[in-house]
C-alpha cells in the first residue's frame, strides 16, 4: 500500500508539471488522441469492413442509388409519381436513360410540374437533353421551358451529370 501511495504522489507531480507547462499539455494531448485512436482502431475497422450492411444512405454504392433513385423521388413526392415515370419511360425510349435521374431532379427542384399540361412536355423535356450540340441542356431547357439556374445550381447540376 505504500508504494501505491508513492507511485501516486509521483504521478500526481508529474501530472502538475506537464499542465502547467506548454509543450506538457501539447504532450498529454498528444498522448491522449493516440490512445483514444488505438483504443478506437478496432470500432473505426468494423465499421470500415461491415457498414455497408447498415444500408445507411451514405453506404450505398452510386449504382444503386442511381438505380434506387426514381424509386426515392416517388417516395418523397407521390405527388409527382405520374410524372417521374413518364420522364423515365420517355428518356428510355429516345436512348439517354442514363440522364433519367437527372432529368428526374431539375424537374422536381424547379417549377416544370407546373408547366406539365399534356404528354408534348415529356418529348420537348426530353429533346433538352438530347439536342445539345450547339448548346446544354439547361440553356435549352431555359429556352424551351423558361427555369433559370443560378450559378450554385449549375454547380450541383454538373456534378450530378457524370455522363
Amino acid at each position: 500500500m505504500d508504494i501505491a501511495v508513492q507511485i501516486a504522489a509521483i504521478a500526481k507531480k508529474a501530472l502538475q508539471f506537464l499542465l502547467t507547462n506548454k509543450k506538457g499539455r501539447k504532450f498529454l494531448g498528444y498522448v491522449v488522441g493516440i490512445a483514444l485512436f488505438v483504443v478506437l482502431l478496432p470500432l473505426i475497422v468494423l465499421v470500415g469492413l461491415f457498414g455497408w450492411m447498415a444500408g445507411g444512405d451514405n453506404m450505398a454504392l452510386q449504382g444503386s442509388v442511381i438505380g434506387n433513385l426514381q424509386e426515392q423521388y416517388i417516395i418523397r413526392f407521390p405527388e409527382h409519381a405520374e410524372a417521374l415515370e413518364k420522364i423515365s419511360t420517355t428518356f428510355d425510349i429516345y436512348g439517354v436513360g442514363d440522364k433519367t435521374s437527372l432529368a428526374q431532379t431539375i424537374y422536381i427542384s424547379t417549377d416544370l410540374p407546373s408547366m406539365n399540361d399534356d404528354d408534348e412536355f415529356y418529348t420537348e423535356y426530353v429533346h433538352c437533353f438530347t439536342d445539345t450540340e450547339e448548346k446544354s441542356y439547361m440553356e435549352n431547357i431555359t429556352e424551351a421551358f423558361g427555369v433559370e439556374f443560378s450559378d450554385e445550381d449549375i454547380k450541383y447540376l454538373n456534378a450530378l451529370d457524370t455522363s
